[in-house]
């Protein structure tokens, strides 16, 4: 069980950093702090009487926590944000132990009693570490990212390949007209008036030199 804490105090002995292996992955790095969070209480004379406050060891699990234990210092006024937590453990003589402590999301550096502060320019990572977050991946995710792919791939081999249908119809042969069985056998007075104008049209579009109509049967 856990609870939220945010309190201020003081750094009351030097940071203790510690490192632990974590298989294949880069090691865990742990930076542990011993603060005092006072309570303040102002009395009737204007003096502050510290009433409530206790001891907690903090700890702060970052990468650059090995960095950070020569920024930390003794005395420092800190501002610790995160869990407060409660450790049991068995002692040396076989009593169970407990104590509460406090895993910080962040730890501030406040202003009080610091005369200059440096700052220095943004280290330059290696290649490796330059890349995308995607691409920084262990052997055994690598290895297993590609046999996921190759069984994708021997999937799609397997599968027929899809068969194409043309669409397209190519057009029509053109088939011209039979001009000799354009006339009608119509013998009304409108099936001669249309036999005499296909005469006339046939002639046009012909010409008397391709063909010529000898009679007009009426």
């Amino acid at each position: 069980m856990s609870t939220h804490f945010p309190g201020e105090g003081n750094i009351g002995s030097a940071p203790e950093f510690r490192e632990f292996a974590h298989g294949n992955e880069e090691p865990r790095r742990l930076l542990r702090l011993n603060v005092y969070f006072d309570n303040p209480i102002p009395g009737k004379d204007g003096e502050f009487e510290d009433k409530g406050g206790f001891w907690a060891p903090v700890e702060l699990w970052h990468r650059d926590a090995g960095h950070w234990q020569t920024l930390y210092q003794k005395g420092m006024r800190v501002l610790v944000v995160g869990r407060m937590l409660r450790d049991e453990w068995e002692g040396e003589d076989g009593q169970p132990r407990s104590v509460y402590k406090i895993v910080a999301h962040s730890v501030g550096i406040l202003p009080h009693r610091i005369d200059a502060v440096t700052m220095s320019q943004k280290p330059q990572r290696d290649a490796a570490e330059a890349q995308p977050p995607q691409n920084r991946r262990s052997p055994r995710r690598q290895a297993r990212r590609s046999r996921k792919a190759r069984a994708a791939a021997a999937v799609l081999a397997a599968r027929p390949a899809p068969e194409i249908v043309p669409t397209h119809r190519p057009p029509a042969p053109y088939i011209p007209p039979d001009w000799d069985n354009v006339y009608t056998n119509d013998t009304t007075a409108l099936g001669k008036e249309m036999n005499i104008l296909l005469s006339d049209a046939t002639k046009s579009v012909l010409g008397p030199q391709d063909t010529s109509v000898d009679s007009i049967t009426l």
